[in-house]
């Protein structure tokens, strides 16, 4: 009968040791606040007005805001994989 409690109690006394290292956190927390690179967070510039009717005032402005909305869209894209 004392071996059996001997070997209880140990059996014991193991299972709180492994109980307890099982709440150890084995990785540390990620910061809470992550700053993303500045040019990223930039917000996106105005577009120009359209000035006049002709194809020869529509064709430059439209290839200006195409140019706005593409580097717009890739700033998007890079903060939104930024956090992925």
């Amino acid at each position: 009968m004392c071996k059996f409690r001997s070997l209880l109690s140990v059996s014991f006394i193991a299972m709180c040791a492994s109980m307890l290292t099982a709440c150890q956190s084995s990785t540390p927390p990620l910061p809470t606040a992550i700053k993303p690179p500045a040019d990223l967070v930039q917000p996106c510039p105005n577009l120009p007005k359209l000035e006049g009717g002709t194809g020869a005032d529509v064709l430059p402005w439209s290839l200006q805001v195409i140019g706005l909305y593409n580097d717009c869209k890739a700033r998007h894209k890079a903060l939104s994989d930024t956090f992925k």
